[in-house]
């Protein structure tokens, strides 16, 4: 496994600059998301958070709803092309309960191959909850939304992601 160095500028408290990261297509995986979690919490400038294709499982979801939970200002995360599943939806259904901010997180929108109609079903009712926070979040905050996109969020015609606003 490869080791990463994530002491990098970006992530130094007093910067005030740095509004979009895009990791997306890093082999992070959950020990980089780790690794990653409390640097982004202790900057406050990210606004938006680009984690497409990097590996993140249940367990980097759950980091990631640690830090939803205590970060305010985040707006968009892109979680797209990971094996997020039903342990790690619950985690962020529970984080933007309490976070206020996101406007945006991108899902897949097809669930994962589950044999069980049960896990299928609460895979499509946490993605409508989370979809449901951040729509609440967008209009508290002022923010449009485009409604195709809450159609597709909601399943009434396919879409490739869960996208909000």
């Amino acid at each position: 496994m490869t080791q990463y160095d994530l002491r990098i500028p970006v992530f130094q408290p007093g910067l005030k600059v740095l509004q979009v990261l895009d990791l997306g297509e890093n082999l992070l995986g959950n020990e980089g998301i780790q690794g990653i979690k409390m640097p982004l919490m202790v900057n406050c400038s990210v606004l938006q958070l680009g984690l497409a294709q990097t590996n993140i499982t249940c367990e980097g979801a759950v980091a990631l709803a640690e830090f939803l939970a205590e970060n305010h200002q985040i707006q968009r995360l892109d979680l797209r092309q990971n094996e997020v599943k039903i342990g790690g939806l619950m985690a962020l259904c529970l984080a933007l309960k309490i976070n206020c901010s996101l406007v945006s997180l991108d899902l897949d929108h097809v669930p994962p191959q589950e044999q069980d109609e049960f896990l299928m079903e609460t895979h499509t009712r946490l993605q409508s909850e989370i979809t449901q926070c951040c729509l609440t979040n967008a209009r508290l905050s002022g923010l449009a939304v485009d409604t195709s996109e809450m159609l597709s969020a909601a399943g009434d015609r396919p879409a490739d992601s869960v996208t909000t606003a």
